[in-house]
């Protein structure tokens, strides 16, 4: 499986790098006044991620996909991450609850909001959130356009770009199947498009090769009505004959793609 770690920033190979201030000789200063910049980006992106796995120390917890999965995060490093984030958590009144100390017997107070996230698979979610945090994420065909899309929602422009960049490189036979089959959730938003274009871009060009794949034929009726029904596909002679085939198979397509593909 094609995958590409995407980093907001350019990071060296090395753990932890050094930056030296190189200084003239009438501005250079004291011996005891040189100063060494350290940074170690790699180590801060490892540490942050934990969090994640530690609930307690985050203060904002997501109920995503359709089982309500729980995925936790720190609401200042969100807000401040994204725009659309901020206006949604400065919002937001945290539910308190009351906790008992046994040693000191008196009763302590514990912040947490909880917001749901219909709309976005856990799996999809989790990344954006990841990348949030530390700004690393792994990207990969299975969910790219999902990732891609809550990119696009919650204003990430940069991971937003990645996903498109790497788009070209993901598709390919083995993955252009799942990736429309996976588009039907995201069909109401405008970054599918430009994802479903070059799907069918590649289709046009493989048809022969796209059509008898196994994956093809669990395809949504109205997604293999749309990819026969187009001019432009390039299949043989043999599949020519087999599209008055699978038109027979599928009912009349009505359903939004149409309004995708020109």
């Amino acid at each position: 499986e094609i995958t590409e770690s995407y980093q907001s920033c350019d990071v060296d190979n090395e753990e932890s790098s050094y930056t030296y201030n190189n200084y003239n000789t009438e501005t250079a200063p004291s011996r005891e006044e040189i100063l060494t910049k350290f940074e170690n980006r790699s180590a801060l992106a490892q540490d942050l991620n934990l969090l994640s796995g530690l609930p307690e120390l985050c203060d904002i917890i997501f109920l995503v996909g359709e089982d309500k999965q729980q995925i936790c995060g720190v609401r200042a490093i969100l807000a401040a991450r994204s725009r659309v984030f901020r206006k949604q958590l400065t919002t937001l009144v945290p539910r308190r609850c009351s906790v008992k100390d046994n040693k000191h017997i008196k009763s302590k107070s514990k912040a947490s909001s909880t917001i749901e996230v219909p709309e976005f698979e856990p799996s999809v979610f989790k990344q954006l959130i990841e990348y949030l945090h530390t700004g690393v994420c792994t990207l990969q065909p299975r969910t790219l356009l999902g990732l891609m899309n809550a990119a696009d929602h919650y204003d990430v422009e940069e991971l937003k770009h990645a996903c498109i960049n790497f788009v070209g490189q993901s598709i390919s036979t083995d993955t252009v199947c799942h990736m429309l089959s996976n588009a039907d959730r995201y069909i109401q938003y405008k970054s599918t498009k430009v994802l479903i274009q070059k799907v069918m871009d590649f289709i046009d060009r493989n048809g022969d090769e796209i059509l008898s794949l196994p994956s093809f034929s669990i395809l949504p009726r109205h997604v293999v009505q749309l990819i026969i029904s187009r001019e432009s596909l390039a299949v043989s002679e043999v599949c020519l004959l087999l599209l008055p085939f699978f038109s027979s198979l599928l009912v009349s397509f009505t359903l939004p793609y149409s309004a995708l593909i020109p």
